[in-house]
């Protein structure tokens, strides 16, 4: 099982916890706590995909089960981020994007080609002021 706890992590860290030994000290870090915040995660393709909060911006990193980092998955800058709950055992990893100036947006990214592609976007209306 993965988790994501603020355990002795004031910043948030991701462990595996062993369902046979769930006790605090058998826990592993697959990503430690750091300065910047985790905000969520999700499984995706073996992967563990992480939104980082460093100072206003977002960034969503990978890492692999047992806390290699991966990379990061490129996404814009300037918004939230919030990542989607994924099948664990897909292949596909989904997250959301908007900010002031941009609706919100659902991405798909798969790790295995680095393919991004703009999977639904919400159609906002504008309407001048006369």
């Amino acid at each position: 099982m993965i988790a994501l706890t603020e355990w002795e992590a004031p910043n948030r860290r991701i462990v595996s916890i062993d369902p046979e030994h769930p006790e605090r000290s058998a826990w592993r870090d697959i990503i430690p706590e750091t300065q910047a915040r985790i905000e969520s995660f999700a499984v995706a393709g073996g992967l563990v995909f992480a939104a980082i909060m460093e100072g206003v911006d977002v960034r969503i990193a990978m890492y692999d089960l047992s806390g290699k980092p991966c990379g990061t998955v490129p996404c814009p800058n300037g918004g939230s981020v919030r990542i989607s709950s994924c099948d664990p055992d897909g292949d596909k990893f989904f997250y959301s994007f908007t900010s002031f100036s941009d609706p919100p947006t659902i991405y798909r990214y798969d790790p295995l080609t680095g393919e991004q592609l703009v999977w639904t976007r919400k159609q906002v209306p504008l309407k001048a002021r006369a």
